[in-house]
């Protein structure tokens, strides 16, 4: 009884092994056969201080693979970004080609197609900006009143902005300001707003303070 108890044990022990080794052999099978993947990778592009892009350009590039299906999920995985050097770059237009050795791959991984293979860059040199500060007054005053004097203190708008856009902008202006309800002299903190400012408002100040002189007729 003993010797057959034995006998059955040794055989289970067998079955253990032999599915092990089946389970291994999976395994390598399965991780060595070949895949594609299309791995997204976001970009990060090093620009001289003193420039900055001002055309539409991808914040990721798509890199089809193929390889070994583990060492491929592993590297799909990872979250290294796509660096473009564009810090020697001059101003104006620029084309960068995307070519497939732009990452670094393991080994038996391989590219098979960048999209897009070319981007295209217009870089501008940001420059300082320096101009004036209006009131936006809306409305009118109520009958038999008349305005005097509009002080706004800061009187100018010092930005930085891509050249483009800061040689259009001429002044900056508040937000509105309604007259119809003054009766007397004013002062009083106001946002800055309008078309301008919403482009340039890397500067200072975000507000102002604007006094405006309302006489009787």
């Amino acid at each position: 009884m003993k010797i057959k108890q034995r006998g059955v044990s040794e055989n289970a022990s067998y079955k253990v092994v032999a599915l092990l080794i089946t389970l291994i052999l999976w395994v390598i099978i399965l991780g060595s056969k070949e895949a594609s993947v299309v791995k997204q990778i976001k970009t990060n592009f090093i620009l001289p201080h003193d420039m900055e892009v001002t055309s539409p350009i991808p914040t990721e590039v798509s890199f089809r693979l193929t390889g070994p299906r583990l060492p491929l999920k592993r590297f799909s995985e990872t979250s290294d970004p796509l660096i473009v050097d564009l810090s020697s770059a001059l101003e104006g237009s620029t084309t960068i080609r995307i070519h497939p050795d732009s990452i670094d791959v393991p080994a038996g991984i391989h590219v098979i197609a960048v999209s897009p293979a070319t981007i295209t860059a217009k870089i501008e040199k940001v420059i300082q900006g320096h101009v004036p500060i209006e009131a936006n007054l809306k409305g009118s005053l109520p009958k038999g009143y008349r305005l005097g004097r509009i002080i706004v203190e800061p009187s100018f708008y010092d930005f930085i902005a891509p050249r483009s856009i800061a040689e259009k902008i001429k002044k900056v202006t508040t937000t509105p300001i309604d007259l119809s309800l003054l009766k007397a002299s004013s002062s009083q903190d106001v946002p800055l707003g309008g078309e301008e400012f919403a482009v340039a408002n890397k500067g200072s100040p975000n507000q102002v303070r604007v006094n405006l002189e309302v006489k009787s007729k």
